[in-house]
């Protein structure tokens, strides 16, 4: 126990030193009076003078050490912030795609002025840079790696604050000082530079997280990618929102739990194949635990579960009982010692304040819990036992967020009420979620066949983590927003906290919370044959179910996804070919929203059909062609276009040795199964000298099968409509996919006279400069009638589904006067071709 409190007062002192955050001198004094009020009143005096003692020493040491200072270099840096400047420095992380850009920590060596020499800067700066041609024909995405030397030219700005969330101070407090968006040129100097072993570790770090996505769906590829990882970039906003409100956004940091399953693993393994009888066996799982720490980034919860790890491991070795909370405080002043930046960082203060929380509070609670089991049981064995695991794991997760709630409060200004039920269900599964997602990782960059049975496990586990957290976040009042909390209102509840822990009786809680922290983390004693049954019956109804639904039925579905601002349109034949029409703005959005419509075990697209090259159509694509998922192209006639996305997209074909068809008026191109697309426009030669050639030379495409048939527009402007009016292609057709979003640029009235739909999608945003133009949305009402125009912002993905004869449409949100069920709307009327009733 002294040791915890030496190190405590450590921790303490270099907070009171640090001038990273000024803390206010009255939330220091509530903090040191709650202490030692609670000391003075519930210890004798002979008692309390030992531990004094030794916390003063403690705040000696962490005064001593000091701030970490000011880098010299720095000043220089922060004057340009505003200014449009040249930057040279080296990219000190892992560079993760977001979007069509991607994101890297660059150490700045030197800046200029616009037209200026070049000084000598120190500090660090967030960039968000797109590659250039050469970069991402030489190299597979994300282009950039560490260790790169770079040249920088762009507006140095000051990071921004979003709303309640001061931006600004949570990069200040990992050590960033400004970011760079889209910078005008991005120049590759050298590489190599940065240190050899954490280059490598990226390098097999990346490569881990290909091989998951080409094994798994989305959104789990992505999950998986987080929960083994720590790489974020591609976890889609909606469900980390959802992990948010539901109160289980700690499960997706790396964290002890998951060093304590590759520790676990590893020992069981080394101990097999070496036997106890020597220590050498404890090296192993030392060294596999520090890699996967490697991997994951060095994360704070990751390092702190590490040297705990250590500490348990050199307990064990030299045969003492291991001291959990002793190896918290000593973790918790070996990194903060170490740089003193960490006491800042909001994941450390989480972290070391939710495991304080599980070896101090659970055991209390604990045995509330096995008293309340008791009762409940009345004496009965086959109640008893469930209901105490059931509370055990309540104590655990209550103690966590009892620890951290002041930090929560006070950062985020909201409290989640449903962060123990939601974790209680969904934490059982974080280990094999973990595990599964490893060896799929593994044996992917060997095969993927050898990585598709781990692939099936972790996707049936990730299936039921999502749901748990979705159905959660749904649940209303799930979140009380607090406001603004008083940084004295956090010291005071830590301050009084710890004086009332210090007072009772620790010597009888320290054995129990270590063995109630190990009966949560061990695997549950299961009673053999009856459980494997029972779970291998689960899996196999499951994966029985999932397979049945995703069989072709023998029937066109069309699917208008819901992407925001931006088209993805997805046909599916009734043999189970796949046509994927544009791939929307963001991959995060776009491949959670397709891989849900295919089935598990192919996810490839048939052909991918580029309408033209804009962002908000064409970055989707670029991720599906990188994880190999494109099988043919085709795309506008070469225009020349320099758009960064474009040249992404051929580089990726390259890659994957797939040669894109180009598409001209008069192409057809028919499936085995019925289903024909006659390629309407670009015309031979292209439109030139319009409004915009890139939107009127937008491939039309008219999909045909029976007597039903969808007009897909892309983003064809008015000019272009006259073009297809003018050369007599206009057919009429019985949906008609409206172009441009529903803009005014669009969807004029001869066209639409030409075209005389029955039914109208509009794929659009319901904010910003998405929404579609309420002139072209009162012409289509006239045209089609209000049922029968669907909106993607207002009424979810569309799902039209056809024999040939008639046409069902269903819908994710039901709105206005559709007949509505449960996630869905059913419009009825009559097909254009055959004239048969919808079913």
């Amino acid at each position: 126990m002294r040791l915890t409190i030496v190190c405590g007062g450590f921790v303490v002192g270099l907070f009171f030193a640090s001038d990273l955050w000024p803390l206010p001198w009255g939330s220091a004094l509530l903090f040191v009076a709650a202490a030692g009020v609670a000391l003075v009143l519930l210890w004798r005096w002979r008692l309390v003078v030992a531990p004094v003692v030794l916390l003063a020493a403690g705040l000696l040491l962490g005064l001593a050490r000091g701030p970490a200072g000011t880098p010299e270099g720095l000043a220089t840096l922060l004057a340009y912030q505003g200014q449009q400047v040249g930057l040279w420095g080296v990219v000190v992380d892992q560079p993760q795609e977001a979007g069509s850009l991607v994101k890297f920590r660059l150490s700045v060596r030197e800046v200029a002025p616009a037209e200026g020499e070049r000084a000598s800067a120190r500090g660090d700066v967030l960039v968000w840079a797109q590659a250039t041609g050469p970069l991402m024909a030489a190299r597979p995405a994300p282009y950039f790696r560490y260790g790169d030397r770079l040249e920088l030219r762009g507006e140095l700005r000051e990071p921004p604050t979003f709303g309640d969330f001061d931006y600004r101070r949570y990069l200040e407090q990992s050590g960033v000082v400004a970011v760079v968006v889209s910078p005008r040129a991005v120049t590759l100097l050298a590489e190599g530079e940065g240190n050899p072993f954490q280059s490598w570790v990226y390098t097999v770090r990346q490569r881990l997280a290909t091989s998951l996505d080409a094994a798994l769906p989305e959104p789990h590829g992505s999950l998986a990618r987080t929960l083994l990882l720590g790489l974020r970039g591609k976890l889609p906003d909606p469900i980390q929102e959802q992990f948010r409100v539901s109160g289980t956004y700690h499960m997706l940091a790396i964290s002890g739990l998951h060093v304590g399953v590759v520790l676990g693993v590893t020992m069981a393994a080394s101990a097999a194949a070496l036997g106890r009888r020597r220590g050498i066996y404890l090296l192993p799982p030392l060294g596999a635990m520090w890699l996967y720490t490697a991997l994951s980034g060095f994360s704070p919860s990751a390092t702190r579960a590490a040297i705990m790890g250590s500490l348990y491991l050199g307990a064990y070795a030299v045969g003492r009982q291991p001291a959990p909370l002793q190896a918290l405080a000593l973790a918790a002043a070996l990194m903060a010692g170490a740089q003193p930046k960490l006491l800042q960082d909001l994941s450390f203060q989480l972290s070391f304040t939710a495991l304080g929380g599980i070896l101090l509070l659970s055991p209390c609670l604990q045995r509330l819990a096995r008293r309340l089991a008791a009762a409940l049981a009345r004496g009965q064995q086959g109640v008893y036992k469930p209901l105490y695991a059931v509370g055990t794991a309540v104590a655990v997760g209550l103690g966590a967020t009892l620890g951290s709630l002041p930090l929560v409060a006070f950062n985020f200004h909201r409290i989640p009420l449903w962060g123990v039920p939601a974790t209680v269900l969904a934490l059982p599964v974080l280990p094999a979620a973990v595990a599964l997602g490893f060896l799929t990782a593994l044996l992917g960059l060997l095969h993927a066949w050898l990585a598709a049975p781990f692939a099936l496990g972790a996707w049936l586990v990730e299936s039921y983590l999502l749901t748990v957290v979705r159905l959660f976040a749904a649940v209303p009042g799930g979140v009380v927003s607090v406001g603004a909390i008083s940084p004295a209102l956090v010291w005071g509840y830590y301050g009084l906290g710890a004086g009332l822990l210090l007072a009772a009786s620790w010597r009888a809680w320290l054995p129990e919370a270590w063995r109630a922290l190990g009966a949560v983390t061990a695997p549950p004693k299961s009673k053999g044959v009856r459980v494997i049954v029972l779970v291998g019956a689960v899996v196999a109804a499951s994966l029985t179910w999932s397979a049945a639904m995703a069989q072709p039925d023998g029937r066109l579905h069309l699917y208008l996804l819901d992407v925001g601002h931006g088209d993805a349109i997805l046909l599916r034949t009734p043999r189970g070919y796949t046509v994927l029409v544009d791939g929307g703005g963001d991959p995060r959005v776009t491949l959670p929203a397709l891989d849900s419509r295919l089935p598990f075990w192919d996810r490839a697209v048939d052909l991918a059909v580029v309408s033209h090259t804009h962002a908000d159509h064409l970055v989707g694509l670029v991720e599906l062609a990188r994880r190999g998922r494109v099988r043919l192209a085709l795309e506008p006639p070469s225009s020349g276009s320099e758009a960064p996305e474009y040249r992404q997209w051929q580089a990726e074909l390259a890659r994957r040795r797939v040669s894109p068809m180009e598409a001209t008026a008069g192409q057809v191109l028919r499936t085995s199964d019925g289903l024909s697309l006659r390629v309407l426009n670009p015309p031979e030669p292209p439109l030139a000298g319009t409004s915009s050639d890139e939107d009127n030379n937008s491939v039309v495409l008219l999909a045909t099968y029976g007597n039903v048939s969808f007009l897909l527009t892309g983003d064809l402007h008015r000019e272009g409509e006259f073009s297809m009016l003018d050369r007599g292609v206009v057919p009429r057709a019985t949906v008609l996919k409206v172009a441009h979003h529903g803009k005014a640029t669009s969807t004029g009235a001869d066209f639409l006279a030409a075209v005389q739909p029955t039914l109208a999608l509009v794929s659009a945003s319901a904010e910003g400069l998405g929404r579609p133009d309420s002139g072209v949305l009162a012409d289509l009402h006239s045209l089609v009638g209000e049922e029968r125009l669907l909106v993607t912002s207002a009424r979810g993905t569309v799902h039209l589904t056809t024999d040939g004869k008639s046409l069902r449409v269903d819908t994710e949100r039901a709105v206005g006067g559709a007949q509505e069920r449960a996630g869905c709307a059913t419009l009825p009327f009559l097909s254009h071709g055959g004239g048969s009733r919808c079913e």
